[in-house]
């Protein structure tokens, strides 16, 4: 039986992108726009930009009922979490990639390496394939065979229910949507055979494995040395600022705030430069004013905007051009796929971060969803190349909720407390430093200081922000800590500002 390893980098982000697919478009037809959409313009796009040469290659009918796209869906998932064609043998056939990793197996070679079931125990980032309607292909047949009607998906977790283990997984083109599905395991840990859909073999992932223990540590280095590299307006306590003008109007002026700032002890602020459209003349000169307040209290800055998708090269230029209008060199880009209509692709994520950083004088960083898996995590992943950080934006209004109890669990296996702002923290800090495996990069925590959405009450926002300036203390594990957002509108009230200021968070030992 092949050796068993621990799980690579390569294999959680495998596992993570085939999860937050199910989050995202579980449940939802293939008939409908968004998982249509995301089939086409997402799936078969990048595919065939990864492996443009294929034999059966990628231009499928527009019918998506007159074809399986489950060998696509598993595809997509090797090619999302960074695997290449000659790494996994991707295609619109199950039976393509079957072969080929059976090959593989016998040769003792490659990284996807396909074995019969009661030959391998599976583990999370493999892949299991069994026949489809009144197939009864073998493992052995397979190994010469490129057409026949079969099923595979992804292994995201093992479980234990009721006294026996099962296999958990994500497929696509299930029941013509994106699924979960359970497989029975034995008492030795390898799949159950069955008499309907007989199993063909489960591929052992092995991208990354021979290095997973040398490249975490080499990760956990470089980003520690990536802290200390950081600019300062990247460090330490801070705020955003959503709304100069607004902003001023409840303090009553720049140098109010700004005297506001220097009391809560923060060290940085990042300023609205940007919005999907370029700022106007008087709205740039409101912000400068603002900026100049700031900075003359010894308070770092840094420009941030929304960063809309559309075109991933305009919205990049205008990003440099508003540091320019703003005196300022460090710039944080809002991403945030899925969200206000905002829509990328990896290849967008790159272009635009590649056009940022080569025109950036100073530091990059990306603010972005807070329980990464759940949010396109091979989006931030492909960006990690690029920023020098990331700020998840944990706004923990009442979670963790069940749901998140139930599908994520600490580092330990012990479970994250429901309700708890300290705990959602913990629990989105984990997640993030999960997907980044391999390309660990310094966090900023955005902290929530604001109160509207989702029916969350004032009250409700100061009691939650307590709670975490009380529970929460691995400020050792982040970069920086700041909020959203400082003033005008239903941002930090007096209590929050108080709160806030009587933590002390300027001391804290940050990473």
């Amino acid at each position: 039986m092949p050796e068993q390893a621990r799980l690579s980098s390569y294999a959680q982000c495998l596992v993570s992108v085939a999860k937050g697919e199910l989050s995202s478009f579980g449940g939802v037809l293939e008939t409908d726009t968004r998982l249509r959409s995301r089939i086409y313009n997402v799936y078969l796009a990048q595919l065939k930009v990864a492996d443009p040469g294929n034999s059966l290659g990628w231009d499928m009918s527009s019918d998506i009922t007159s074809w399986p796209w489950s060998a696509v869906f598993v595809s997509w998932c090797a090619l999302a979490a960074g695997a290449t064609a000659g790494d996994f043998a991707m295609s619109i056939r199950h039976a393509v990639y079957v072969k080929a990793a059976i090959a593989n197996a016998r040769a003792d070679k490659g990284t996807f390496r396909a074995w019969p079931i009661d030959s391998y125990i599976p583990r999370p980032g493999d892949i299991i394939v069994a026949n489809r309607g009144n197939g009864s292909v073998t493992y052995d047949e397979a190994a010469a065979l490129e057409s026949y009607d079969s099923h595979g998906a992804i292994v995201v977790d093992i479980v234990i229910k009721d006294g026996k283990s099962y296999a958990v997984t994500v497929g696509g083109n299930e029941s013509q949507s994106i699924h979960s599905a359970q497989i029975e395991l034995t008492s030795k840990g390898t799949i159950r055979a069955r008499a309907k859909y007989p199993f063909i073999c489960v591929i052992q992932d092995l991208k990354d494995r021979a290095s997973a223990d040398a490249r975490e540590a080499s990760g956990a280095t470089s980003a520690i040395l990536a802290t200390t590299a950081l600019p300062l307006s990247f460090r330490g306590h801070g705020t955003f600022v959503y709304d100069a003008a607004a902003t001023i109007k409840d303090y009553g002026s720049a140098a109010n705030i700004a005297a506001a700032m220097k009391r809560a002890q923060m060290s940085h602020a990042w300023l609205r430069i940007h919005g999907t459209n370029p700022h106007d003349a008087a709205t740039i000169a409101v912000t400068r004013g603002l900026i100049s307040a700031i900075q003359a209290e010894g308070i770092n800055i840094a420009g941030w905007g929304w960063c809309q998708g559309i075109d991933p090269a305009a919205d990049a230029k205008m990003a440099l051009k508003a540091l320019a209008d703003h005196g300022l060199s460090d710039y944080v880009a809002d991403i945030e796929s899925g969200h206000n209509n905002a829509l990328w692709t990896i290849s967008e994520i790159q272009t635009f971060c590649a056009a940022v950083r080569k025109g950036l004088k100073g530091g990059f960083a990306l603010s972005t969803f807070a329980l990464i898996d759940w949010h396109e995590p091979q989006l931030y992943r492909a960006a990690a190349d690029y920023v020098d950080a990331f700020a998840p934006q944990i706004y923990w209004f009442n979670y963790p909720d069940a749901k998140m109890a139930q599908q994520f669990h600490r580092p330990n296996g012990a479970s994250y407390p429901l309700d708890d702002p300290a705990s959602y923290a913990d629990l989105c800090l984990d997640d993030w430093t999960a997907m980044l495996h391999g390309k660990l990069k310094p966090l900023i925590l955005t902290g929530q200081a604001y109160w509207g959405e989702s029916k969350f009450s004032q009250a409700s926002a100061d009691a939650k922000l307590s709670a975490f300036l009380t529970n929460w203390h691995d400020h050792n594990r982040i970069a920086g800590l700041n909020w959203w957002h400082f003033g005008g509108g239903a941002g930090m009230d007096h209590a929050m500002i108080e709160a806030i200021t009587a933590a002390k968070l300027g001391s804290k030992v940050y990473a």
